[in-house]
């Protein structure tokens, strides 16, 4: 999700330096709301799914930057 949201072709975007991250957060923030709205209670596959994702998110840069993946990349 952070690669289509960066070529957003928005000015505001770029204005503040907001993280694309938090944007997509925002997305799953608001399928949440649609969760409590439509079910009154978070979907268990909502929940593991945006779990997921953050975690992925968050250990992304920081894992791809050691040497143990830079010599498996390589």
């Amino acid at each position: 999700m952070v690669a289509p949201i960066v070529r957003w072709p928005f000015a505001w975007i770029f204005l503040k330096p907001l993280p694309p991250q938090l944007i997509t957060y925002l997305f799953l923030l608001a399928l949440v709301v649609y969760d409590f709205w439509s079910l009154g209670k978070i979907d268990r596959t909502t929940l593991w799914a945006s779990i997921f994702l953050i975690v992925i998110q968050m250990t992304g840069v920081p894992l791809a930057q050691i040497v143990p993946w830079h010599a498996f990349a390589g």
